[in-house]
């Protein structure tokens, strides 16, 4: 009767905390939740071990209100069902459990059929899992987020046989699976006990660190979040337990962005600054730094990608632009993977305060070494990210491709355009679908080709040409070392190709967000402890286009209304009515999309001839950096900062 009281009392507690905070305090009762859905299986999962913390209800309604939704007991001592409940921790204590529940699982939790009092007691004993024989209700499939998990779920069981993993955010399950050393058709029951091993340690070292908090974050969420930082199963398998704890304390606000409510912002303009007055101010300010030490870590060199030439290019802007005393760059060249943590290690030593990856595939290296010191500014070049340890930026390069686009519709001759990308990362089938749209806006009847330099054993211009086009935007930059003069917008079998080209001015980016570290700013954003994505564009100076002489001055004149009008925000691209080749994106004239939106864009315009090529058609270079910025939605992305 002792235990009965002291579980009654946590029963009460759990209802009374759920009840002030406007929250259902009893258990869930599948029978009223499945009313209204359609059930397309019922598959038995056999006698199975239940995970204590995915019991959330009860099948009947029978027992509800005898139990808080913790599963401690509600009813008063002197009842029969204390009597009972008593009788059965004596008996579970001391000879331990004889008989297993029986049990349904529905969206991955599971409700109990017979045996509550027995998961009540259980639970009390402290239990982690309880024997159970199970039957699976399979709902109908539907677009709805939780089912899409699920479904995920269910792929992921059919490999792992594992039903304790619960993902609060879709693709969970096959990033795990990607980072995972074990077989891809059927775990071994070794697999499953290595595994079960590694990830019970992880999971109590995540709710010893404060993990039982945090109710939209779970311990596989946190797990891949892990992974990916410190470098995958393999690490993770080597580790103590103390080493697990103390690294996760050093992550924890890593672990905190997974909450909806810790969504990433976006920083679509950057604060408007005065040189002259800053530098006094970047000198004498309080909390400000007197001096920056900034490091450039390259992948590469800037003499074999242009990629590379633009971001020394904008770093001999910072050189020219502030004084010595106040900034000094150093370059870390670095064409060897294997090494980007150290030279960021080398660039702290060598005293660096502010450091720049100018590469999308340095990110989880440069959150990792972020996580080391984190007194250092980290900056990496890239998007879609939530990471509030480290900040990210670009430019909006979607505006100046409308541009391209409106100069391509009005000067074709053969009404058929081509469109040459690299791969299908986050951002580029934004470029793609605006400059298609900016085509059609100028010329409803065109076509616009995509192809693909990516691809394997692919010859992109060559396929365009064959299909009939006469003017292509392929590379967005000159390559130093390159003998080929193609890029931006061209025109083919001329003596003068370059037709136009996007102009993307690192240097004033970084000019700009240096000025803004001077200025206290960087502190100021950093209250809110939400990841912060800078996201610039033709509004700040970043991103502009150059028009070449072949081009009419009536188009050149309507290329400069419609930036005027996206810098001042009147002009969205993506606005109006859309339909992809799927279907309607968007169906009102006076729709548009969000920032977040455009990011996550995975279709192609209903007038772009082509497709989205798989992970697996390309080449090594590009499958690594779809690894770090695949097509994959920035988990609960809301809100801008300093937005037009």
């Amino acid at each position: 009767m002792d235990a009965y009281l002291k579980a009654m009392k946590s029963g009460q507690k759990y209802y009374r905390h759920r009840s002030a905070e406007g929250k259902y305090p009893y258990l869930h009762v599948l029978d009223e939740m499945i009313t209204e859905i359609d059930i397309v299986a019922e598959n038995s999962l056999g006698t199975i071990e239940i995970p204590m913390e995915l019991i959330v209800g009860t099948k009947t309604v029978g027992r509800r209100n005898a139990f808080a939704g913790n599963f401690m007991p509600l009813l008063d001592p002197k009842t029969e069902f204390a009597a009972k409940w008593s009788i059965l921790y004596e008996s579970l204590e001391t000879e331990g459990l004889n008989e297993p529940i029986k049990a349904y699982e529905y969206m991955g939790y599971f409700y109990v059929q017979e045996g509550n009092k027995r998961v009540s007691v259980m639970k009390s004993l402290g239990a982690v899992s309880i024997p159970g024989s199970v039957i699976r209700l399979v709902p109908e499939r539907t677009e709805g987020k939780l089912n899409r998990i699920y479904y995920e779920f269910l792929d992921f069981y059919k490999i792992t046989g594992v039903n304790y993993l619960i993902f609060h955010h879709e693709g969970g399950y096959t990033k795990l699976m990607s980072m995972l050393p074990y077989t891809t058709t059927r775990w071994t029951s070794e697999e499953r006990g290595d595994f079960r091993s590694v990830y019970s340690i992880f999971t109590k070292m995540f709710y010893e660190c404060g993990g039982d908090k945090l109710t939209d974050v779970s311990p596989a969420d946190a797990l891949v979040r892990y992974m990916q930082i410190y470098g995958g199963f393999s690490i993770l398998h080597k580790q103590t337990s103390t080493e697990i704890k103390n690294a996760l304390n050093l992550m924890w606000k890593e672990i905190m962005a997974l909450q909806p409510h810790e969504a990433a912002q976006f920083s679509m303009q950057p604060e408007n600054f005065d040189k002259k007055n800053n530098f006094i101010a970047g000198m004498f300010g309080e909390n400000k730094p007197k001096q920056i030490t900034a490091a450039f870590i390259f992948s590469g060199t800037s003499q074999n990608s242009s990629w590379n030439y633009g971001h020394e290019l904008g770093r001999k802007t910072l050189e020219q632009e502030f004084p010595a005393k106040m900034l000094v760059t150093k370059v870390y060249d670095n064409a060897n993977m294997d090494n980007i943590e150290a030279k960021i290690d080398q660039a702290i030593t060598d005293g660096c305060n502010v450091v720049f990856t100018t590469s999308p595939i340095f990110l989880h290296t440069t959150l990792k070494t972020a996580l080391t010191y984190p007194n250092i500014k980290f900056l990496n070049c890239s998007l879609n990210t939530n990471h509030p340890t480290i900040r990210t930026y670009y430019a909006r390069m979607y505006e100046v491709k409308f541009l391209l686009g409106i100069i391509a519709g009005a000067m074709t001759q053969t009404g058929k355009v081509g469109y040459i990308a690299n791969s299908p990362i986050v951002g580029e089938l934004a470029n793609i679908n605006a400059f298609a749209i900016g085509a059609r806006m100028v010329n409803p009847n065109i076509e616009v080709r995509i192809d693909w330099y990516g691809i394997v054993d692919n010859n992109p211009e060559q396929n365009l040409i064959n299909a009939g086009v006469d003017l292509i935007s392929g590379k967005d930059w000159i390559v130093p070392e390159s003998q080929d003069r193609h890029f931006g917008l061209y025109e083919l079998n001329s003596d003068k190709p370059n037709i136009a080209m996007a102009m993307l001015n690192w240097g004033d980016l970084y000019e700009k967000m240096v000025q803004s570290i001077l200025d206290g700013n960087w502190e100021d954003e950093a209250k809110s402890k939400r990841a912060i994505n800078y996201w610039w564009g033709i509004s700040s100076g970043v991103v502009d286009i150059i028009c070449g002489s072949s081009v009419p001055q009536s188009v050149k004149q309507l290329v400069h209304i419609l930036k005027l009008g996206i810098a001042s925000g009147v002009v969205n691209p993506f606005s109006g009515i859309l339909h992809s080749h799927d279907g309607v994106i968007l169906e009102n004239e006076n729709s548009f999309l969000k920032p977040e939106e455009i990011l996550k864009i995975d279709w192609l315009l209903d007038n772009i001839i082509g497709r989205i090529p798989e992970s697996s058609e390309l080449n090594v270079a590009e499958q690594i950096k779809m690894r770090f910025q695949s097509i994959e939605p920035l988990t609960d992305v809301k809100g801008n900062i300093n937005s037009q």
